[in-house]
């Protein structure tokens, strides 16, 4: 299950401690299986047959035969050493456990993946890392976002600790006070949508269409048009339209700005795991999921 160049390059195998390793929905988890409980926090499922798996893992991965009866696979593999050292070296934490999440492996957006670093009982980051150079300069600008937003008094978003794109691996860590064991509240509610008119209100501003970045994105979905039906086209069409045309002000967009992005401290949202700008831009071409309204935040 880590044929994968990147998760090859984070683990190495012959350990004496095994792992677990599953996939569910063409995303592969990683994690160590002493440590499985709080490594299952990378894995938030909304389908019943996704809990289920959940549930199982956590209660039956040590059982005698459970792996070979199921989609789980124990595999003798850690985290790579200089993985490991890269990490303790960006953190400056010395201990901790590593659980792996890979989302779509069939797109090169998705070149990268999140590592939880974790402990007995708390979350200390989330780290983004990846070998593609566009990933990294992703990473890039979205520390840069966070930064910005930061200093416009938007406190809920990440606090970066660093990034270090010097390596063979690139990462980027983002700090966590995410509580252990916190399940998605799959609803979209109106402190959702208050946290987003907050970001729109501190971060719009009056530019031209041209001199955006959400115009290099509509130029990019210009040259993707074949991915879509012919209804499907009508409408991109006229979204495209209907932007390009119009007098807007811009303002910061999250791009997967959903339940599973998002968790709650006390009960209220404390940190919107952002997702840099041009995600906004895969959600529509390889997931469909998002219209140009709802992943533009805007005002007219």
């Amino acid at each position: 299950m880590l044929k994968n160049d990147l998760l090859e390059k984070l683990y190495s195998e012959g350990s004496s401690d095994a792992s677990i390793v599953f996939e569910h929905d063409g995303k592969v988890w990683v994690m160590p299986e002493d440590y499985v409980k709080g490594g299952m926090d990378m894995y938030q499922p909304s389908s019943r047959g996704g809990v289920s798996i959940k549930k199982s893992i956590i209660k039956k991965h040590k059982a005698p035969f459970y792996a070979r009866a199921s989609k789980v696979e124990k595999t003798n593999v850690e985290l790579d050493r200089v993985i490991r050292k890269q990490l303790q070296d960006l953190l400056q934490i010395n201990d901790f456990y590593v659980a792996t999440y890979m989302g779509e492996l069939w797109t090169s957006q998705n070149n990268k993946a999140v590592l939880q670093i974790y402990g007995d009982n708390e979350i200390y980051a989330y780290v983004k890392v990846t070998t593609d150079a566009k990933n990294a300069k992703r990473f890039q600008d979205e520390a840069n976002a966070l930064r910005n937003l930061r200093d416009l008094g938007i406190e809920y978003v990440p606090r970066v600790i660093g990034l270090d794109l010097d390596g063979k691996v690139k990462m980027f860590a983002q700090a966590s006070d995410k509580p252990m064991g916190q399940e998605v509240r799959l609803e979209f509610n109106e402190q959702i949508l208050d946290t987003a008119k907050d970001i729109v209100s501190k971060t719009k501003k009056n530019i031209d269409y041209k001199d955006s970045n959400f115009c290099e994105h509509v130029e990019f979905l210009k040259t993707q048009m074949d991915v879509f039906d012919k209804e499907q086209q009508s409408i991109v069409e006229k979204g495209i339209e209907m932007v390009e045309s119009a007098d807007l002000t811009f303002a910061f967009s999250h791009g997967d700005y959903t339940p599973w992005n998002i968790y709650y401290v006390k009960d209220e949202i404390s940190t919107v795991v952002i997702l840099c700008q041009h995600m906004w831009m895969y959600s529509i071409i390889c997931r469909r999921r998002h219209c140009l309204e709802k992943d533009l935040q805007r005002s007219v």
